[in-house]
């Protein structure tokens, strides 16, 4: 899922033809199960996935459970298997593997983004930096460039440059 944008993957559902028709209880998830499931993400993934959020939801005996899988910017993310190296990918309810040209497009892309982050932190850079007189005073500029844009909880340009503003009134001169 890493590989098409994350997702969601819910265990505790029956399916009939790819749909979901009813729910199974998932039966034992302990704390033990969610550290295999998450060291599964980091060790057999390369490279890992990082971030998975999984949610318990029902009581014992009636059990679900959901593995939320974040974006990625780091695709193509391949696993080993049966002395076999492969990108896997989604397709709807399904798995395919990823071909050579697929690949190579996820490997252009991520190194075309990392760039463009590059040159969007310089720019950022180069304005924050713009007017301040350096041969005086040093200066702390602190710039940043979300790899993956967080949707909730986001800080609006102005609510950060408010941030840095009460920032630079404590600085010492």
């Amino acid at each position: 899922m890493a590989n098409s944008g994350g997702g969601v993957i819910v265990y505790g559902v029956t399916e009939s033809q790819k749909a979901a028709s009813g729910r199974v209880n998932v039966g034992d998830f302990d704390e033990a199960h969610e550290r295999s499931l998450r060291s599964a993400a980091i060790t057999a993934i390369s490279p890992p996935v990082l971030g998975l959020h999984v949610h318990r939801l029902g009581s014992e005996g009636n059990r679900a459970v959901i593995v939320e899988v974040p974006p990625s910017s780091d695709g193509p993310h391949l696993i080993y298997r049966n002395d076999y190296l492969g990108a896997p990918l989604r397709n709807d309810s399904d798995t395919v593997w990823m071909r050579g040209r697929q690949i190579e497009a996820m490997y252009r892309t991520r190194f075309e983004e990392r760039r463009h982050a590059t040159e969007a932190l310089d720019l950022l850079n180069d304005d924050a930096a713009a007017g301040r007189d350096t041969t005086e005073r040093a200066w702390l500029i602190a710039v940043a460039h979300p790899r993956v844009p967080r949707l909730s909880d986001r800080l609006t340009r102005n609510m950060a440059r408010e941030v840095f503003e009460n920032v630079e009134r404590l600085a010492i001169f």
